[in-house]
């Protein structure tokens, strides 16, 4: 990292490691004084000696400039540069230069001196000076414009922070805050079932709610949130033999197999009769609103589990040990073992029609070999485990 420290007789020491070491650079004139120094680009160097620039090759001799288009030698006050582009300002204006040997004036402010300047850009820039002046471009310098006088102190340097947020510093203790934001304003319209949470803040009643939070700029964005909240859905649902049915009537209904949270084909009545023993939930929805029950556990009677419907497949040996086959199976289903509670211990693709499943890693007990084709049920078949 490039930087220089300056002091009297135009006294200048170089680093280029970050302050590690620094070098001695030159007086050039030890009669002349060195008021404001600036980083051209990583290799050059400009200050103001007795307020006129002069440039350098870092470490080698130094070079006067021409200002042109003034008229007179003008002294200046305040540089700043960035990548080889340049302002310098003072008595009666601000000259520009991208060649460091070069300044063209760019804003003639006659018996009105300007004391400090900075961009936060090549483009956009601002600068101050006695009376309160102050100016500001966003071409670079093509125009400036002379913003409102908060003070009529002299104003004697000008920093920013970012492109809204800056200040500037003069006689008599003056401070002054520059905020050139735009703020924006927008209205959210939104409905939500129960609550609703926007940027942390969490809603429970409709109302109209304002926010005001930092837009890309850094400046205020005010956010009008005109919230209608909905009664939340009763997901609630209840067991009626091996019949599940939702509590509230009226809503749309999708029932869902829980073992593996796949949707029921046909399923969309608020009851539900499985075929196989297992546990289901319903999602229940309406035009705002959407949720799902908790899993109900279903049991039905062996005869019924044992009624073959559009497959009819083999198992052998039943009961089984340690391996059981299956044939006459439909290439494309799905087979799936679950146990007496429902749950799903074993789900495969079926891609030939004779299977043989190792049963080494289950329990001793009784379990439902079930053949699903899209998720619906069409034959099941009652397994005995025995260890």
């Amino acid at each position: 990292m490039n930087g220089m420290i300056v002091g009297e007789s135009s006294h200048i020491r170089l680093t280029t490691d970050g302050g590690a070491t620094w070098t001695y650079s030159s007086h050039w004139n030890p009669g002349m004084n060195l008021t404001k120094c600036d980083m051209a680009n990583a290799t050059q160097i400009t200050c103001l000696f007795s307020s006129s620039p002069y440039w350098a090759n870092v470490g080698n001799s130094w070079n006067s400039v021409t200002v042109s288009n003034l008229g007179y030698t003008q002294p200046y006050n305040d540089l700043w540069f960035n990548n080889g582009v340049g302002y310098v300002v003072g008595l009666n204006g601000i000259a520009k230069t991208t060649n460091f040997s070069t300044y063209t004036n760019q804003l003639s402010q006659a018996n009105v001196g300007l004391n400090g300047v900075h961009f936060t850009s090549n483009d956009e820039g601002w600068a101050v000076g006695d009376q309160g002046k102050n100016y500001y471009t966003t071409d670079g310098g093509a125009n400036w414009y002379n913003l409102a006088a908060a003070t009529t102190s002299s104003l004697k340097a000008v920093h920013f922070v970012n492109p809204t947020h800056g200040w500037a510093v003069g006689e008599n203790g003056t401070i002054l805050k520059f905020n050139t934001c735009q703020n924006t304003s927008s209205i959210l319209t939104v409905t939500a079932c129960g609550s609703y949470t926007l940027n942390g803040q969490t809603y429970t009643s409709s109302n109209f709610y304002n926010q005001t939070v930092p837009n890309a700029n850094g400046c205020d964005s005010l956010i009008t949130l005109d919230l209608t909240i909905t009664s939340p859905i009763n997901n609630d649902v209840f067991l009626t033999g091996t019949t599940i049915s939702a509590t509230e009537a009226g809503l749309n209904y999708q029932w869902i197999n829980c073992a593996n949270n796949a949707p029921i084909a046909g399923a969309n009545a608020q009851t539900f009769t499985p075929t196989a023993n297992g546990s289901y939930a319903v999602i229940v929805s309406n035009s705002n609103c959407s949720d799902t029950s908790a899993c109900q556990a279903v049991t039905i009677s062996t005869s019924g589990i044992e009624e073959q419907t559009a497959s009819n497949f083999n198992i052998y040996p039943n009961p089984a040990q340690d391996f059981v086959t299956l044939n006459n199976l439909t290439i494309g289903t799905t087979l799936q073992l679950t146990d007496m509670t429902g749950k799903t211990v074993l789900e495969t693709s079926v891609s030939t029609e004779e299977m043989t499943i190792d049963l080494n890693g289950l329990m001793e007990g009784v379990y439902f070999v079930q053949i699903l084709d899209n998720a619906s049920i069409i034959g099941t078949k009652k397994l005995a485990i025995s260890k």
